[in-house]
């Protein structure tokens, strides 16, 4: 210990710096309306100076026409431009030199009215089911908050709620809204319509309509 103490004031009095491993404090606010910016600082405490590093959903982040990084010695700003629904989560600052390394996260919401979620939708607007067979899809939503969901059906000119006939999974800004049908009989065919409704904007959304129609046999 006193070796170590005397070669530290040795190392101070000559104006030397000994090497230290990162700390890091991460600033911002937690929630933002939809196309708000999200600016993020991210405070580090190092010595030599760290390579600072910003991920979002286990990749790292970088530069692009709406997003930007720019780094001092001491502060690593973050800042996304016209954030969307799906720039909802865990980001996270991490800084590292050659004695170690330090992180901080923060989870950030993002309010947004509810919509289809095009980059895991994958369903045709025209649905052919064979007679008695099961009429079963999944419709991708994002929204936050949680929104109520309900479906309709239409058909010989008649509306009717349908939403018992369906099921919903909520994993924070996504739901995965499930119409399930066993045995569809000639009744069952016609539009259904998916409204979901959240806080943002207090309107009712109609996200899709699809149309069910008979599975034709094929003859030769």
């Amino acid at each position: 210990m006193f070796v170590y103490d005397d070669i530290r004031a040795i190392i101070t009095k000559q104006n030397y710096l000994l090497p230290v491993r990162p700390t890091v404090d991460l600033f911002g606010h937690r929630t933002y309306n939809e196309n708000n910016t999200i600016s993020l600082s991210c405070k580090i405490q190092s010595v030599p100076i760290a390579e600072i590093k910003w991920s979002f959903a286990d990749r790292i982040i970088d530069s692009t026409v709406l997003v930007s990084v720019n780094n001092t010695s001491q502060v690593s700003t973050l800042t996304i431009r016209r954030a969307g629904c799906l720039s909802m989560g865990s980001y996270m600052c991490l800084a590292r030199n050659f004695i170690g390394e330090d992180n901080k996260s923060i989870n950030i919401d993002i309010k947004c009215s509810p919509r289809i979620n095009d980059f895991e939708y994958n369903i045709s607007t025209s649905i052919a089911v064979k007679d008695q067979a099961s009429l079963n899809f999944t419709v991708p939503i994002i929204a936050y908050p949680k929104p109520n969901i309900y479906w309709t059906h239409i058909s010989s000119g008649t509306i009717l709620n349908v939403t018992q006939k369906t099921s919903n999974v909520f994993l924070t800004n996504r739901v995965f809204s499930t119409l399930y049908i066993a045995d569809i009989t000639t009744a069952d065919y016609g539009l259904y319509r998916i409204y979901a409704v959240n806080d943002i904007g207090k309107t009712e959304n109609l996200i899709h309509t699809y149309e069910v129609i008979p599975k034709r046999k094929y003859t030769l």
